[in-house]
């Protein structure tokens, strides 16, 4: 009686036409996934760029400063304490105002004490000019603006650039303080640069 044959066994492997037509969709799959992420990642590039400010971000010893680009402006109002709006313009015809949105953290330190005056900051040129920061509350006068409205939800007036970067501050570690700094600037001067002089010394490029 002949032996039975004996089991042999084998790599088993898909067809050829097969293999190729699976490599195929797997390859297109792939493509599909990165356009569908770059479209993606543009997408918020582009929602950040054209709805967001872009901000300059640099480190001192002890303080991060985070601003925006100046905005170059013809006034810019406020509330004072007794509730009455004010007007700030520049003091000659051939001057503007530029408003820099600074945020100050610290990083650092337990806590740094700051006194921010006209002797905190600097704009201007790395060349040429700078400009000090000037004292918001002094050079203000009563006025009207529509920079300033009622809030719906406090009925309080709101005004688009407060509050102001002033005054004493006790910056408490990991904690950050903003506000708005204003310089009275000519009209024609190169703004590429900011310094900053209080509790650190900072000298900030614009990156844009």
């Amino acid at each position: 009686m002949a032996a039975p044959p004996k089991a042999t066994f084998r790599k088993r492997g898909r067809p050829k036409a097969a293999f190729d037509v699976g490599l195929a969709l797997l390859v297109g799959a792939l493509a599909v996934a990165l356009i569908i992420a770059g479209l993606i990642a543009w997408s918020i590039f582009n929602l950040v760029r054209d709805e967001g400010p872009q901000y300059t971000v640099v480190e001192g010893r002890s303080l991060q400063l985070y601003f925006p680009r100046p905005e170059i402006l013809d006034e810019v109002a406020y509330v004072d304490g007794d509730g009455q709006l004010r007007v700030i313009r520049p003091s000659q015809p051939n001057r503007r105002l530029a408003a820099v949105n600074v945020t100050i953290v610290n990083r650092t330190t337990t806590i740094v004490p700051m006194f921010i005056d006209t002797r905190a900051a600097q704009l201007g040129d790395r060349r040429g000019e700078r400009i000090w920061v000037m004292d918001p509350f002094q050079a203000a006068q009563p006025g009207q603006s529509d920079q300033c409205s009622v809030s719906r939800d406090t009925g309080l007036m709101q005004c688009k650039y407060t509050p102001f970067l002033w005054g004493k501050v006790d910056l408490v570690k990991d904690y950050q303080i903003s506000g708005w700094m204003l310089f009275e600037i000519p009209r024609d001067l190169k703004l590429d640069a900011l310094w900053w002089n209080e509790a650190d010394d900072i000298v900030a490029s614009f990156a844009f």
